[in-house]
C-alpha cells in the first residue's frame, strides 16, 4: 500500500467518524426535544386535571350551598371564593403551559417555565391560607365530633394528593429546564 492510498482511506475512514458523530448529535437532540415535548405535555394534562376538578367542586358545591340552608352566608362566600380563585389560578397555568408549548426560543421557554413554578408556588401559600380560614371558620361554626372527623379525613387525604401533585410537578419542571438547557448547550 502506498501512501497516496493510505491517505484515501485515511480521509474516507475520517468522513464516516464525522458523519457518525453528527447522526449521534442529531439523535440525542431528537431524544432531548422528545423528552421535554413529553414532560410538557403532562404538565399541562394535570394542570387540565386541576381545572376540570376544580369546575366540578364548584358545581357540586354550588348545589349542595343551594340545598342546605345551615350552611352559612358566611362560610358559603368563602368556599366560592376559595374555588373561583383555584379555577382562575388553574386556568392561568393552562395557558401559561399553552404559550410555552408555542414559543420556539428556548431561552424564553426557560424563562416562562420558572415563571410558571414561581407561581405555582404563590398559588399554594394562598391556596393553604384560604383552606386554613375556612377549617377555623367551619369549627367554630359546626364544631362537633362528627364534623371535626370529617373535615380531618378530608383534608388529610387532600394534603397528601396535594403534596404528591407538587412534587411531580417539580420534578418535571426540573426535567424540563434540564433538557432545555443541554438543547441549548447542542446548539451554541
Amino acid at each position: 500500500m502506498n501512501l497516496e492510498e493510505l491517505q484515501t482511506l485515511w480521509k474516507e475512514l475520517d468522513e464516516k467518524i464525522q458523519h457518525q458523530e453528527l447522526l449521534h448529535q442529531e439523535e440525542i437532540k431528537r431524544i432531548l426535544t422528545t423528552r421535554k415535548e413529553s414532560t410538557l405535555e403532562k404538565l399541562i394534562r394535570i394542570e387540565r386535571t386541576g381545572l376540570i376538578f376544580l369546575i366540578a367542586c364548584a358545581v357540586f358545591f354550588s348545589i349542595a350551598w343551594t340545598q342546605n340552608p345551615y350552611f352559612g352566608m358566611l362560610n358559603g362566600i368563602l368556599v366560592s371564593l376559595f374555588l373561583l380563585t383555584g379555577i382562575a389560578f388553574q386556568f392561568r397555568f393552562c395557558r401559561m403551559l399553552r404559550n410555552i408549548e408555542q414559543e420556539k426560543n428556548l431561552e424564553r421557554q426557560l424563562i416562562e417555565i420558572v415563571r410558571y413554578k414561581r407561581n405555582t408556588n404563590l398559588s399554594y401559600l394562598i391556596g393553604y391560607a384560604g383552606v386554613f380560614a375556612f377549617i377555623i371558620l367551619f369549627m367554630v361554626q359546626f364544631g362537633s365530633l362528627k364534623n371535626l372527623m370529617i373535615l380531618t379525613g378530608v383534608t388529610g387525604i387532600a394534603l397528601t394528593v396535594d403534596f404528591y401533585l407538587y412534587h411531580y410537578i417539580r420534578d418535571k419542571v426540573k426535567s424540563f429546564i434540564q433538557a432545555s438547557k443541554e438543547l441549548s448547550q447542542f446548539n451554541s
